[in-house]
């Protein structure tokens, strides 16, 4: 790309794409190829057509940011600052003979006194390109971003925030703070992301801000369910009842995440959210959901679902750190497999195949009753075997 006829065309494909949702479309591979050969070869000339496609929306810009990103320039300045390039500048900056061997050099002109140079003005910074400092994760973007907290510009300072909590800027809390009194919900959410995103003890009173305006409430819950602090619970408890789907379902998983047992005790046999509470008790960590599932092991109205939801807990307990185990879990499986309710069997044959406690061509496939057979079918087929 160090050729300007080449350089052209890179921009050119670059610039031309249209907007796509198809990510592996031909058109979108030859735009992130173009900017991928901008980025790589590095000159201001070929940076700065990318830095401007980086700016725009669709296909081409994002392009551009992923490619800037993959290949991130040396200087930070050339994103950061506005300057005119020379007519030299490409060679310059490699330090390339800016006349080729094969052209005649032209006559040389008289001296003339050098130009003081100008300092070069601050780009205005955009939301994409703000995005852009906090993809590359650059420490020396922190002085510019922290400025853009203060631009009058809503998405601006939203965008900064967020990218700042990418640098991982642990003085957000401190920086936000006035923002907590905002009315535009737009900022709370902002606020309340990046605040989540690095851990600040003060991420929780935003969420609860946000959960004052309706528009706000679908990013409360799921901000919720990120911080999992069970001082959220009643704020996601009083809205149970109202919210929608995919909402609702996502509040009873913050329950869990938050250790909050009680409230999905209460919505097991719960026809619109029984399923949703069930697998938020499975999968909630600590004590009080072993002890929810043991009582309801007890109950011999329940003691399948609970099976079922040990069962879960065990296979994500497999994938996790700790804290989704369930003892005597396994002595438990082999009493259901020779249990005499068909669901009981079917559950027990499932789980012991599906956490490796009994092989799926050994002695469960030798039983002739079906409900077996079926469990250690599934069992197996999420073994891939």
């Amino acid at each position: 790309a160090h050729h300007e006829d080449v350089r052209a065309a890179l921009v050119r494909e670059l610039l031309d794409a249209r907007r796509t949702d198809d990510k592996e479309s031909m058109m979108t591979l030859i735009c992130q190829t173009a900017a991928l050969g901008l980025a790589r070869d590095g000159r201001p000339r070929s940076l700065e057509r990318l830095i401007g496609a980086a700016m725009r929306p669709g296909p081409a810009g994002d392009a551009a940011r992923a490619a800037l990103v993959a290949h991130p320039p040396s200087r930070l300045e050339i994103i950061l600052e506005d300057s005119p390039l020379e007519a030299d500048d490409d060679a310059e900056s490699v330090g390339l003979d800016p006349f080729p061997a094969n052209k005649k050099k032209p006559a040389s002109k008289p001296k003339q006194q050098p130009k003081k140079p100008e300092k070069p003005a601050p780009r205005v910074l955009t939301p994409s390109l703000i995005q852009l400092l906090g993809d590359l994760g650059d420490a020396r973007a922190l002085g510019p971003l922290r400025a853009e907290l203060a631009s009058a510009q809503r998405p601006v300072r939203v965008a900064a925030a967020r990218a700042l909590a990418k640098l991982g800027d642990q003085t957000l809390g401190k920086r936000l703070a006035g923002w907590k009194t905002d009315p535009d919900p737009q900022i709370l959410v902002g606020a309340a992301e990046a605040l989540v995103a690095v851990g600040d003890p003060s991420a929780e009173s935003f969420i609860r801000e946000c959960f004052k305006h309706p528009e706000a409430l679908p990013a409360a819950i799921a901000l919720s369910h990120d911080l999992a602090d069970p001082l959220l619970a009643p704020e996601l408890e009083k809205r149970l009842a109202d919210l929608k789907q995919p909402d609702a379902t996502r509040a009873v998983m913050a329950l869990g995440r938050m250790k909050v047992v009680a409230p999905l005790v209460k919505l097991l046999d719960d026809d619109r959210l029984g399923v949703a509470a069930q697998n938020a008790l499975a999968l909630s960590r600590g004590e009080a959901a072993e002890r929810a599932l043991r009582e309801q092991l007890g109950s011999k109205r329940t003691r399948g679902r609970a099976a079922r939801m040990i069962a879960l807990r065990e296979l994500a307990g497999r994938r996790a750190e700790g804290g989704l185990s369930f003892s005597g879990s396994q002595a438990l499986f082999e009493e259901l497999a020779s249990s005499e309710r068909e669901e009981d069997r079917d559950t027990g044959a499932f789980a012991l195949v599906a956490l490796g406690q009994a092989a799926p061509s050994g002695r469960l496939a030798k039983r002739a009753d079906a409900a077996t057979l079926r469990g250690a079918a599934r069992g197996a087929l999420s073994l891939n075997q």
